[in-house]
């Protein structure tokens, strides 16, 4: 799953949140899991050296299918808002 225009802290947010295994892969095609702290912290490092303006977009992998529902539903509702379907 490919998550565009997200926020580091929104996406530390919904990695907290999550009951399953996630992985991030990076554009190398290295995956590695996400489920600690240290595995956080240095994903988004890696994140960030390459990205502007604190926005990310990377692809990961969601095993359980909640997480993945919320990974979706959060995606959705950033998308409305950016496009400007919803007011706030």
């Amino acid at each position: 799953m490919k998550l565009y225009d997200i926020s580091v802290g929104e996406f530390v947010n919904l990695l907290e949140h999550a009951k399953g295994n996630i992985y991030l892969v990076t554009g190398e095609g290295v995956s590695f899991g996400m489920n600690s702290k240290l595995a956080q912290l240095y994903g988004i490092k890696m994140l960030l050296e390459d990205s502007k303006d604190n926005k990310i977009s990377p692809e990961i992998i969601v095993e359980d299918k909640e997480d993945e529902e919320m990974f979706c539903r959060y995606w959705m509702s950033r998308c409305a808002k950016v496009s400007g379907w919803t007011k706030t």
